[in-house]
């Protein structure tokens, strides 16, 4: 019974990764065969994340966040939030798999980011098994310089960025989504944010005025 040793590049990790071959708790990674990965990076609204922009990115989209929340007593409760989807096409050669099991979140590495990619996954007979599609997304909240150095390792592949368009297009006009409702959803959360933002400005400018002291804290990025 092996462990996977260390990280694994994505390109040479074939379609079907073993990261653990204990019979009774067997991790293994499916891969769809491909060059590169589509991967959707999400930040809030009102963080300098939001507001990047670079070459690399093929798109960025509104989108309104959902989270699940877990209560000590074993409930759960739903959060939401506005937030921009950046979409990078990143060579798989730039990605290492971790040994490590993510169990729906596949723990990996993009130009020495640790970042968790969103899959589909399953278990069953003593095991479990996650399924990487070309398209994938990490989670939401990754600060601006992590963000920037999964741009730095991007491309602009004119197929690529074709088929990225193609499939938000597709997300967008699924019967079963309601675009409309979720951009007028996202433009209220988007405002609140802009309000509160520009109180606290207006709060720190009247502290300012009637000559009190004043600390700034920069938050990384």
């Amino acid at each position: 019974m092996t462990m996977l040793a260390e990280k694994k590049l994505l390109s040479d990790c074939g379609e079907r990764l073993v990261i653990d071959d204990n019979p009774t708790d067997l991790y293994v990674i499916c891969i769809d065969k491909d060059d590169y990965l589509v991967i959707e990076v999400g930040a809030k609204m009102g963080t300098p994340a939001s507001r990047f922009t670079h070459p690399n990115i093929v798109a960025s989209r509104k989108h309104v966040f959902e989270f699940k929340h877990y209560r000590a007593s074993g409930g759960k409760f739903w959060t939401a939030c506005a937030g921009i989807s950046h979409f990078f096409v990143v060579p798989r050669n730039k990605i290492f798999i971790l040994p490590e099991k993510g169990h729906s979140w596949i723990p990996a590495e993009i130009n020495g980011v640790k970042v968790h990619f969103n899959v589909s996954g399953g278990g069953g007979s003593g095991g479990w098994t996650d399924y990487l599609h070309s398209m994938t997304s990490i989670s939401v909240g990754h600060n601006l310089r992590d963000i920037k150095k999964i741009a730095e390792v991007s491309v602009q592949d004119a197929d690529m960025n074709r088929i990225v368009l193609e499939r938000i297009n597709l997300m967008d006009t699924n019967p079963n989504h309601d675009r409309a409702n979720e951009l007028e959803r996202w433009q209220k959360m988007a405002d609140a944010v802009s309000k509160e933002v520009k109180t606290n400005k207006e709060y720190l400018l009247e502290l300012i005025e009637h000559k009190k002291l004043v600390t700034i804290v920069l938050k990384d990025g």
